[in-house]
């Protein structure tokens, strides 16, 4: 395998990495969006009262809610999501298309 072959396979090989990446990430997103964290606010005084200064998110909502997600997201749900996406698709079509023009055939 020449150099340059080697180079297109490592860039297809890539791609459906990001792409896999991508899928997970955004299913990721999409159930944080979803999800209620209960809410911590900080105070400061103002005059002859207080105000809300911050909020922020409970440290341990956050990682129970990754502790769940990670428990919870079966590989097979993410496989039936990259069926649908299609820059994955896409991505392993050119990689069959490589595989099937450059592999060496032993016969």
């Amino acid at each position: 395998m020449t150099k340059k072959e080697e180079n297109k396979l490592e860039k297809l090989i890539s791609y459906v990495g990001d792409s896999v990446h991508e899928v997970i990430a955004n299913d990721f997103d999409e159930e944080v969006n979803r999800t209620s964290f209960k809410k911590m606010r900080d105070y400061a005084p103002y005059g002859d009262t207080e105000v809300e200064v911050c909020q922020y998110v409970c440290e341990e909502d956050m990682e129970k809610f990754r502790e769940n997600y990670e428990k919870d997201t079966d590989v097979d749900y993410i496989i039936e999501k990259l069926k649908e996406d299609k820059d994955f698709r896409d991505c392993v079509s050119e990689l069959i298309k490589y595989i099937t023009w450059n592999r060496k055939m032993e016969v």
